[in-house]
C-alpha cells in the first residue's frame, strides 16, 4: 500500500477518467471457406504521457474502468522517473495524479492517448483528462 502525503494548497493535479464500452471479441474467418476461425478482442493500451515520460495499462477482456485505472495509476507510481515528480491514487475509474511539490515551478505538460485492435473501429476504452494540456493548480 502507497502512502501519500496530503495534497497541498497550489499543487498541480489533474484527473483522468477511463471511459468506455468494455473489450468486444469476435471470431473472424481466417480463410475464405472458414474451416479456421480466430478469436480476436480489441484489447486496448491506454497511454499517459507526463513531462515526458509515457506509462500505459492495457484492457484485456474482462477489464472495467476500475480495473484500467487502478493499473494505470501503478504504473505512474512505479516509474522511477514519474514518480520522484508526481503520484497517483485511484477513486473507481479516477486516476488523480498530483504533483509531489507544490507550486507553479512544478506544473507538468501530461497528454493520453489509447491505441486498439486493427480490427475494430475505436478503442474500448479512452482517458479523458482535466485540465486537457498540463497539471495545474
Amino acid at each position: 500500500m502507497n502512502c501519500f502525503p496530503p495534497i497541498a494548497t497550489g499543487t498541480a493535479l489533474g484527473r483522468l477518467t477511463i471511459d468506455g464500452v468494455g473489450v468486444e471479441c469476435q471470431e473472424f474467418c481466417s480463410e475464405p471457406e472458414c474451416f479456421r476461425q480466430r478469436r480476436v478482442c480489441n484489447n486496448t493500451t491506454i497511454s499517459v504521457t507526463i513531462n515526458g515520460v509515457t506509462v500505459s495499462a492495457t484492457a484485456r477482456e474482462g477489464s472495467t474502468g476500475a480495473s484500467v485505472a487502478a493499473a494505470l495509476a501503478g504504473a505512474i507510481n512505479n516509474n522511477a522517473t514519474l514518480s520522484a515528480i508526481v503520484y497517483a491514487t485511484v477513486s473507481g475509474n479516477v486516476v488523480t495524479v498530483s504533483a509531489a511539490q507544490p507550486g507553479m515551478e512544478h506544473t507538468y505538460p501530461w497528454n493520453s492517448s489509447c491505441r486498439h485492435s486493427l480490427y475494430f473501429g475505436e478503442c474500448a476504452f479512452d482517458a479523458l483528462r482535466a485540465p486537457i494540456a498540463t497539471l495545474a493548480p
